[in-house]
């Protein structure tokens, strides 16, 4: 719950939006609650996640603390895995072979990136 405060805390202030101007007229969100929020002490509803995600020009899914922005390479090599139909053409089914292996070749690379590994096990992949 700190985490998803500290990045509308973090959010707003990159925005230059002081807390009094954020809450507006307070008829949606206090200042009080804002603090609350930001310093992990509570958690918004739904109609205020909503309040705060418009206020902060995001997505509320955004918020989240899980929330990772995927690659965009990685969106691509999956979305043509997932829809490019193969109907037992050779052609496409190596070229599908082939993009799997980057894919796969990605995330093990983000992966070992993620755990702070030595580059040397990266340059393996590579």
């Amino acid at each position: 719950m700190r985490e998803f405060g500290e990045k509308i805390k973090r959010l707003r202030l990159a925005k230059k939006i002081s807390r009094s101007e954020f809450c507006g007229d307070e008829s949606e969100l206090s200042i009080r609650q804002l603090i609350r929020i930001e310093n992990g002490e509570s958690r918004p509803t739904l109609t205020k996640l909503k309040y705060i995600s418009e206020r902060l020009g995001v997505e509320d899914y955004k918020l989240m603390p899980s929330y990772i922005e995927l690659d965009k390479e990685y969106l691509e090599l999956k979305y043509f895995l997932m829809r490019t139909p193969t109907y037992e053409d050779e052609t496409i089914a190596q070229k599908k072979e082939s993009v799997l292996i980057r894919f796969l070749k990605s995330i093990m690379i983000g992966y070992l990136r993620k755990k702070d590994l030595s580059s040397q096990i990266i340059h393996i992949w590579h």
